[in-house]
């Protein structure tokens, strides 16, 4: 790997979900955002990193989605699917996926 095919992170929040922990912030570069999950084991089991959605700077749940709101206030939404902390793609909102 290339190491302009890396990046750095800087986690701006941290919240807890039954035994998962969310984490969500910036990268390397000015547009990067990212939400990444880990379970009880601190083992990755989801992430999200894009270069053009800007720093993502809040999370929160509220019912059945993890809300994800960036730097210039835009959301981002994903639907939590089951007990199992799962996701459905297709849930996906944001400028990008109306």
């Amino acid at each position: 790997m290339r190491e302009k095919d890396c990046s750095d992170i800087d986690i701006f929040k941290e919240i807890k979900y039954k035994n998962h922990t969310l984490y969500c912030g910036e990268g390397s570069y000015g547009g990067d955002g990212f939400i990444i999950i880990r379970n009880e084991n601190n083992e990755i089991v989801w992430i999200m990193f894009h270069d053009r959605i800007n720093p993502i700077e809040n999370l929160e749940i509220v019912g059945d989605r993890i809300i994800g709101t960036n730097n210039c206030n835009e959301k981002y939404e994903f639907t939590i699917t089951g007990l199992a902390l799962g996701f459905d793609e297709s849930g996906l909102v944001g400028p990008d996926h109306p």
